[in-house]
C-alpha cells in the first residue's frame, strides 16, 4: 500500500523474525497487570515501536498498518490511537530511535586529538558494526525510510547533515580549507550512505568491514591528497 493512501488497513503481514532484532522489550509478550497508567503508556509505546521496527525492517514499509502493529505488539487499537494518530507517526518515532542509536555510536568514536584519517576510519567502522549487529534497524534507517514520506526523509537528511558537520571539522584539521571541507564532507557522507544503502538493499552485510579502506578512499579523496 502506498504511503500516500496511509497504511492503516489490511491483515497483518506474514512475518519471519530475523536475527539481529534488538527491541527494548525483547520478545513481544502479552500482559499489562500491575502497571500504573503512566507505566502502561510507556509499556504500550515500547511494544508499538518494537513491532513497527520488526514489520518495516523485515517485511518492508508497505506492510505497515495499524492491524499489523497491534497484532504483533499485542495491544489494542484503542491503545495504539491513544499514542499515535497513524502508522506513519509510529514509524517516525521508531526511525528517530534507530537513527539516534547510530549517531550515539558515531559520537562515541569522536576524538578531537586523533589524526583525521583515523577519525574517519573509526567512525565508519562504528557505523558498519552497528549495521551488521542490527540488520533490521539497518534496513529501516537506510532503505525503508525512503518509502515513508517526506517527514522521515527530512529527519534522515538532518542526521546526515550533522554527521557531515563533524566530518568537515576533521577535514579542516587535515589542512583543508573550510569551504572545501564542507563540500567534501557532504559529498563523502552522501557517498558512504549510498554505498551502505546499496549493500543493505541487496542483503549483503557480509565482510562490510573489509570495504572501509576503499570506501574512505573513494568518498574522501581529499584526505589522501592532504597527506601528499
Amino acid at each position: 500500500m502506498s504511503p500516500s493512501t496511509g497504511p492503516d488497513k489490511g491483515d497483518p503481514p506474514a512475518f519471519t523474525e530475523r536475527s539481529g532484532v534488538a527491541g527494548r522489550t525483547g520478545r513481544i509478550r502479552r500482559g499489562r497487570y500491575g502497571l500504573s497508567r503512566a507505566e502502561l503508556e510507556v509499556y504500550h509505546r515500547d511494544r508499538i515501536l518494537d513491532a513497527t521496527l520488526n514489520i518495516v525492517g523485515v517485511a518492508g514499509y508497505s506492510e505497515l498498518s495499524v492491524a499489523a502493529i497491534t497484532e504483533l505488539a499485542g495491544v489494542t487499537r484503542q491503545a495504539f490511537y491513544a499514542l499515535y494518530e497513524s502508522p506513519e507517526a509510529a514509524f517516525i518515532d521508531t526511525y528517530r530511535d534507530a537513527i539516534g542509536g547510530m549517531l550515539e555510536r558515531l559520537a562515541a568514536t569522536h576524538d578531537a586529538e586523533c589524526e583525521p584519517g583515523i577519525g574517519l576510519t573509526k567512525g565508519l567502522e562504528a557505523a558498519i558494526a552497528y549495521l551488521v549487529a542490527e540488520p533490521v534497524r539497518a534496513a529501516l534507517v537506510l532503505v525503508e525510510v525512503h518509502a515513508a514520506g517526506s517527514a522521515a526523509v527530512e529527519i534522515q537528511q538532518r542526521a546526515l547533515s550533522a554527521v557531515a558537520g563533524s566530518v568537515a571539522e576533521l577535514l579542516e584539521r587535515a589542512g583543508i580549507a573550510p569551504i572545501d571541507a564542507e563540500r567534501g564532507a557532504r559529498f563523502g557522507v552522501g557517498a558512504v550512505n549510498e554505498a551502505l544503502r546499496t549493500r543493505i538493499t541487496r542483503g549483503d552485510l557480509q565482510d562490510l568491514a573489509a570495504i572501509v579502506p576503499d570506501l574512505l578512499a573513494t568518498a574522501f579523496p581529499m584526505i589522501a591528497d592532504a597527506r601528499e
